[in-house]
């Protein structure tokens, strides 16, 4: 079984999900037998068989890219956490485009809008994997629940709508992620990364178009 290095491997005591991260980790692994870039993300990220990231519990799924860390959410069940650590996963495996993008915002050579854009589509690309792959695997109940987050949501609609997933085959000009990108539910979350960017881009920060 795949192993991860954690910092606290037994979620807390109030948690719906009581097993370890190796067991939300082997429920991502059957993930990735129904869905390409996933296999391929968890390929990239484990050379050696381990991951080269380290799990924790917090109060919200994130990724940091220059720690090396994915927290997952207390208190979710196995089902939801599977799901967090897919997005998280394929979010990790843009490490080195987000490094990319972190240096070209600290030096004033991208703009706001191109950076929350480019950050968006690995987020759109992480929901994708956890939607084809619980849709695939979620009438044998091996994840234990039938379909992924955002059933009903307009997230679903618009990932449904993309190409086959055997390739990273959406891009800034996709038609369907410019409609997911301009979508009333997604402007809270570009907002958290605009907040980002200038964070990191400080007085080099700047709007497109440009703004007086």
């Amino acid at each position: 079984m795949m192993q991860a290095e954690q910092t606290v491997n037994q979620p807390p005591a109030h948690s719906m999900y009581r097993g370890t991260f190796e067991g939300l980790l082997a429920n991502v692994q059957k993930c990735a037998q129904v869905c390409p870039t996933l296999e391929k993300a968890l390929e990239d990220l484990s050379p050696n068989g381990e991951l080269s990231f380290k799990i924790q519990w917090g109060r919200g799924a994130t990724c940091d890219h220059t720690s090396r860390v994915v927290t997952l959410t207390m208190g979710k069940c196995a089902c939801h956490l599977t799901q967090e650590l897919v997005q998280e996963v394929t979010n990790m495996s843009f490490a080195r485009e987000a490094a990319f993008l972190n240096s070209a915002a600290s030096n004033g050579d991208i703009s706001r809008d191109t950076y929350v854009k480019t950050i968006e589509l690995t987020e759109f690309l992480g929901v994708r994997n956890v939607v084809k792959s619980f849709d695939a695997l979620g009438e044998t109940g091996d994840l234990g629940c039938e379909h992924a987050f955002d059933k009903n949501g307009a997230a679903r609609t618009y990932v449904q709508r993309t190409t086959d997933n055997t390739v990273l085959a959406v891009d800034l000009n996709d038609e369907v992620f410019n409609e997911y990108f301009n979508a009333d539910f997604l402007q809270n979350h570009k907002e958290r990364i605009g907040e980002r960017y200038y964070q990191i881009a400080g007085n080099n920060g700047w709007s497109y178009p440009p703004t007086d």
